[in-house]
């Protein structure tokens, strides 16, 4: 049983996140979807009730280790927060109807405008967040420009003299509001979630990086913001 959980445990079993199953209905889960989850939800429980009833001499590291790669074989879900500029603040609803329904993932990934509302997520404990979402949409969240600073020739004199259109010291400031002075593993430690941030290269030729509490532990979050 071990053997088929782990080599078989798969979220593309039978292709069944292919388009085509759902196009010729557009509600509900697949029966066969639904029956396969159910038989793996029933090998499990028939696994350990025989483990439980098994010789003690049975190793019980062996069969975590091999539950713990089943685990990491079927990997987990994630959320990942797209850029967008202002529209990376529609995110804030959709996590905040996850949050209340129980189902936020504790892997959150985001890039640009997305990388602003997981940075938040990720710092603050399940007994900050409901206060956060609340106030999110309604705090300082000037990260282009400040109030006074709006006009085309205060643009256009920024281009001239910094090469830039908007001022990045505005976003600092604003991350810096939200999240404080907090590293990748503080915060990973703080609320158990990880946080992802895709950064990408000034080259041409490289890949983008992306920053979490393995990758880049000790780096300030509002900075890879």
């Amino acid at each position: 049983m071990l053997f088929l959980l782990r080599n078989f445990l798969t979220r593309t079993l039978g292709n069944m996140g292919d388009l085509h199953l759902y196009k010729y209905s557009h509600v509900g889960t697949k029966h066969l979807i639904e029956k396969y989850i159910d038989t793996v939800c029933d090998t499990f429980d028939v696994f350990l009730s025989c483990f439980d009833k098994a010789n003690p001499s049975l190793d019980s590291k062996l069969v975590y280790e091999e539950l713990l790669r089943c685990r990491q074989y079927f990997g987990r879900s994630a959320l990942l927060l797209s850029g967008g500029g202002t529209f990376g603040m529609a995110h804030s609803g959709v996590v905040k109807c996850l949050w209340e329904n129980d189902l936020l993932p504790r892997i959150i990934s985001g890039s640009s405008a997305g990388s602003i509302v997981a940075s938040v997520l990720c710092v603050k404990t399940d007994e900050e967040l409901p206060k956060a979402l609340e106030d999110f949409c309604n705090g300082d969240m000037e990260v282009f420009e400040r109030e006074g600073e709006k006009g085309l020739m205060h643009k256009a004199t920024r281009m001239l003299t910094t090469r830039t259109v908007f001022d990045v010291q505005n976003l600092v400031r604003v991350m810096k509001g939200w999240l404080g002075d907090i590293t990748f593993l503080e915060a990973y430690n703080r609320t158990r979630r990880i946080l992802n941030v895709a950064v990408s290269s000034t080259s041409m030729n490289e890949l983008p990086r992306l920053l979490n509490y393995v990758s880049a532990p000790n780096v300030i979050i509002w900075s890879a913001v």
